[in-house]
């Protein structure tokens, strides 16, 4: 395993020469090195088990099929984590995101500001309304994939505005699509390493 995890540097050295030439703005300095092979270790092991789904079986019968989804998996989970890594979290969309985190964080360690904002924002919210008996309240549906988020204080306005400004950007990362800058994984591979890797990971 660790003869292939070995490959792990190589492989971003050649994802950065690629990464360059659309964003030669942006930094490339590493500070970790070692987080690379833990990239290629997790790629490996989530390509392997997608290998052994069910529905992969039939699939399996054909020569060279092990080889081919192993290889392109791991090109399409390395690209993906690395791009945003490296390129997507130097942009103003992510900087601002990290914003939103942050005052959402600090809203949420502090009762008194929290409920202070909460009635400010309904005061404001109303005085603007020629309505009676209006709900201030901000409804919010989180979607499944993305219940990391904190709605244990839904019924505050401020933070469901927060969750909810969150959600659309994660939204819009996934959405975007993610360039392919990382198209040699199989010439760092033989099909014995490939078959290497599928034992050390079933």
């Amino acid at each position: 395993m660790k003869f292939h995890l070995n490959k792990a540097f190589p492989l971003f050295t050649d994802w950065i020469t690629n990464a360059k030439l659309s964003y030669p703005q942006l930094n490339y300095q590493i500070s970790d090195a070692t987080i690379f092979k833990n990239d290629l270790q997790n790629a490996m092991f989530k390509a392997v088990n997608g290998l052994n789904k069910a529905e992969k079986i039939e699939c399996r019968k054909s020569i060279g099929y092990d080889y081919g989804f192993i290889c392109g998996f791991i090109q399409g989970n390395l690209n993906a984590a690395w791009y945003s890594e490296y390129i997507y979290k130097q942009t103003n969309q992510y900087k601002l995101f990290t914003v939103i985190n942050t005052i959402d964080s600090f809203f949420k360690f502090d009762d008194l500001l929290r409920i202070r904002l909460s009635n400010l924002y309904t005061e404001h919210y109303k005085t603007q309304l020629n309505l009676e008996n209006i709900d201030a309240k901000i409804d919010i549906d989180l979607p499944k994939n993305l219940d990391f988020l904190d709605i244990e204080n839904s019924g505050n306005p401020i933070l469901v505005a927060l969750e909810n400004i969150k959600i659309e950007m994660i939204k819009k990362m996934f959405c975007d699509k993610t360039p392919d800058f990382l198209t040699t994984v199989s010439t760092y591979f033989t099909h014995e390493d490939i078959a290497a890797i599928i034992k050390q990971n079933e």
